[in-house]
């Protein structure tokens, strides 16, 4: 389901390349970038580390994100 979420409820692993984040953040910025939402698992951002990285930089509040609903595995029968 797409999602609006507070950007401080979502985690991610460190962004590899810190200069595509910066590159990401100042078009943030300038208010010219139209970047697809962030796809999490459990409120876990799996794809758009960078972008994830670049809306906390530019001082974003909010992001959508395609969220799954929570999961748990089921008992092993």
């Amino acid at each position: 389901e797409e999602l609006t979420l507070p950007v401080n409820e979502l985690t991610d692993r460190p962004a590899q390349r810190y200069a595509e984040g910066q590159k990401l953040s100042a078009l943030l910025q300038e208010g010219t970038a139209d970047f697809p939402p962030l796809v999490c698992v459990n409120r876990m951002v799996i794809d758009g580390q960078h972008r994830f990285w670049a809306y906390r930089q530019a001082g974003f509040q909010q992001v959508k994100v395609y969220q799954n609903k929570p999961w748990a595995m089921p008992a092993a029968a």
